[in-house]
């Protein structure tokens, strides 16, 4: 056999590698596809007709504006599932389908997403299947934008790109060049062969954060807790919570079982294993202690330093008394503690190291400025 014939025999079964490689990667993958309506619907059936040629699981929305583009008869023909087109179909809601499309997909991709759509996610519009699914789901959104230059470069258009970016949410950048209405810039919607391999890489990257913390259990606290003066008043921090849910939410994306306390706080919850809601410090303490043992405990609650004791008919004044409930916060049986605060002397004393377990052995001061 001639090199060359032993080349392209190296080239062929390195391929078959790849091709099996994808295949493991890819396996009971899940993509839920949002057709919007513009002039580059019709490059969503390539779009399918790519994806299909993978083992993804792909199932497919389409809005009304969609339709009048191509057809969900030709989706259904060529992905070989039913197209999914009415939020209020006897049929489908029947089974609360808008809810089962939108927690089952690991990715869901708008291709193409237009201004309206963009505009509808970014302000939580949810007159439709499309918007209602995006509004219910807690799986990645990436969105391929395709519109005139000029809608692109909108000032409500870019708002709209900005608020959600900060929410996580992904674009494959449009093209620049010639575009349908004849006019030229930034808007082209991206090649199909492109998004695919976006897609693709997204998927493996994925795949490997979601196994490195597999199997590891992780408990965090977050938020404020409040102490209560009356049924009325009560004296709390200013505690968001954002930066416990934050870490708990890039811990569950990494494969962790993570179990979230949470105080009273006013933003969404990140979509973990287990969230137990709490009060008062005294109820985030039995409720941490209940979820041991745990192979990481995270506090970055912000713990009230104060309960009040309420007056009594002896005693006209509102006591207060300090709280030393720190050190029981390192709890026996974790392997790792992780405490916010200040790293002062007081603080370390606090803590009391003679009641920490032998498995712990491990902390890391998070301050913030």
């Amino acid at each position: 056999m001639k090199d060359t014939d032993g080349a392209e025999t190296h080239y062929f079964f390195g391929q078959k590698i790849l091709r099996t490689l994808i295949i493991l990667i890819l396996q009971k993958k899940k993509i839920l596809l949002i057709v919007t309506g513009g002039i580059a619907s019709y490059k969503s059936l390539e779009i399918i007709r790519l994806i299909k040629k993978t083992d993804i699981e792909l199932d497919v929305v389409m809005t009304k504006s969609a339709q009048k583009f191509i057809t969900p008869f030709l989706v259904t023909s060529l992905n070989e599932k039913k197209c999914y087109i009415d939020l209020f179909s006897n049929e489908d809601e029947a089974k609360m389908n808008h809810i089962n499309l939108a927690r089952s997909p690991d990715l869901i991709l708008v291709a193409p997403a237009t201004a309206n759509i963009m505009a509808k996610l970014a302000n939580g519009l949810a007159d439709d299947l499309a918007s209602t699914i995006l509004l219910a789901s807690f799986s990645k959104i990436i969105l391929a934008p395709s519109m005139n230059p000029v809608m692109w470069n909108n000032l409500a258009t870019r708002d709209n790109y900005k608020k959600l970016l900060k929410r996580g949410i992904e674009f494959i950048e449009p093209d620049t060049g010639d575009m349908a209405c004849g006019e030229n810039g930034t808007g082209r919607f991206p090649e199909p062969r492109s998004i695919l391999e976006f897609i693709l890489s997204y998927i493996k990257e994925n795949q490997t954060l979601k196994n490195q913390f597999k199997d590891i259990s992780i408990l965090i606290t977050a938020g404020p807790t409040l102490e209560e003066i009356d049924p009325i008043r009560f004296v709390r921090n200013k505690s968001s919570g954002k930066q416990g849910f934050e870490i708990a939410s890039e811990l569950t994306r990494r494969g962790a079982q993570v179990t979230l306390i949470s105080g009273p706080v006013n933003i969404p919850f990140p979509n973990c294993k287990n969230i137990i809601h709490v009060k008062t410090a005294k109820e985030m303490l039995d409720n941490a202690n209940q979820q041991l043992p745990t192979d990481i405990l995270i506090c970055s609650a912000a713990v009230a330093d104060w309960k009040l004791v309420p007056k009594t008919p002896s005693n006209n004044t509102i006591d207060t008394s300090v709280r030393s409930d720190l050190k029981y916060y390192v709890a026996f049986g974790v392997s790792y503690v992780v405490l916010k605060g200040m790293p002062t002397v007081n603080s370390i004393e606090t803590l009391n190291l003679d009641l920490i377990d032998e498995n712990v052995f491990a902390f890391c001061w998070i301050v913030d400025y």
